[in-house]
């Protein structure tokens, strides 16, 4: 019995001395475990707060611009009986000693202006740009053309593109910016430059060396297309220019617009490049250059079939019953394509003729 009393005190100092040994691990593992419970509520807690403040932002920015929304309006269609202001002068001074105070305001009424201004039509969107001035926005647009930040430029050139304001920094821009290094800000100012209607658009050819890519050639064509036809530029001046993707393009203008020029194409026809001449063809033939047929004929003795076929069928389309004879000397060519271009010229021609003698004869009779 001694010897198990013995036994019992020996374990029970044994263990006693073992959590003694352990007791500074056990004291940095609790002290682990509350420190990562206080960062987890403060990290749940900065999440909270950061949500709530987006919603509460969010919802002051929905606010703000829903008044923004009913000023624009008032400004735009209200009418006054004031013979001293007219009521869009006193809804401005008004809005700007109580409204537009901050920068991040003044930005959300040019953003609003821009959006709302598509919407619109006629003197109504003329109002736009006036009220863009009153409020002094242009100034801040401005103000952005000599950051340092190639988003921020990006955004003033757009801005004053947007509300067509011409200023002296703006053409700068247009002039200057065009065939910069940085891809992305010369693409924005060439299609900024067209928007505005600057007499800089399109002046980045002359510089072009590189092919321009599709997806310019599209955003160029579209922006060209919106336009008033007043404010379209005379194509011909560029086409002298060097890089062939760049007279293509202008060349395919030419024929979109059916701008007058079909003298000014005729050089192309003599072309280096093929895809140049076939493009000028095509030119000709969308012009309905009828009195060009002759020379087209030139090209049929060149070796590049490609060309050839391309002449061939506008001589089909832009030619009468003459060229059809002239025509019929080269179904000896031992091209199987070249002979198939000829016959179905020929047959276009003589369905034009026939069906002009049909209409003819009904106008008569």
């Amino acid at each position: 019995m001694k010897d198990f009393l013995y036994y019992v005190y020996y374990m029970a100092v044994v263990h006693w001395e073992s959590l003694y040994a352990y007791q500074a691990e056990v004291r940095y593992f609790i002290l682990t475990a509350l420190l990562l419970i206080i960062l987890s509520i403060g990290f749940v807690a900065v999440l909270y707060s950061r949500r709530w403040y987006l919603l509460s932002r969010e919802k002051k920015w929905s606010a703000l611009k829903f008044r923004f929304q009913f000023f624009i309006y008032d400004a735009l269609v209200e009418r006054s009986k004031q013979e001293v202001l007219s009521s869009t002068d006193l809804i401005v001074n008004k809005f700007k000693q109580h409204e537009l105070k901050s920068g991040t305001e003044k930005q959300l009424m040019i953003d609003l202006m821009i959006e709302l201004k598509k919407s619109f039509s006629g003197n109504s969107k003329k109002q736009f740009q006036h009220l863009y001035i009153c409020l002094g926005l242009h100034h801040i647009s401005i103000a952005k053309l000599t950051s340092s930040n190639k988003l921020e430029k990006i955004k003033g050139i757009r801005e004053l593109s947007e509300m067509e304001y011409h200023c002296e920094a703006l053409e700068h821009a247009f002039k200057n910016w065009q065939s910069c290094p940085d891809t992305l800000l010369a693409d924005e100012v060439k299609l900024a430059a067209i928007r505005s209607g600057s007499i800089h658009m399109l002046y980045f050819l002359y510089y072009q060396k590189e092919p321009l890519s599709q997806w310019l050639c599209l955003q160029l064509q579209y922006h060209l297309e919106a336009l008033p036809h007043e404010k379209l530029p005379r194509l011909i001046y560029w086409l002298n220019v060097q890089e062939t993707s760049s007279i293509v393009f202008v060349l395919r203008m030419i024929a979109l617009f059916k701008q007058v020029a079909a003298e000014h194409v005729i050089p192309l026809l003599n072309h280096p490049v093929d895809e140049v001449c076939m493009e000028a063809i095509n030119t000709l033939e969308v012009l309905e250059a009828r009195q060009y047929v002759d020379v087209l004929f030139n090209l049929l003795e060149v070796e590049q079939e490609d060309v050839k076929i391309q002449a061939i069928q506008a001589i089909g389309k832009l030619g009468n019953s003459f060229h059809a004879n002239l025509l019929k000397s080269l179904l000896r060519q031992q091209a199987e394509q070249v002979t198939f271009a000829v016959k179905a010229a020929i047959e276009l021609i003589d369905f034009k003729d026939s069906s002009n003698k049909s209409t003819h004869y009904s106008i008569t009779h």
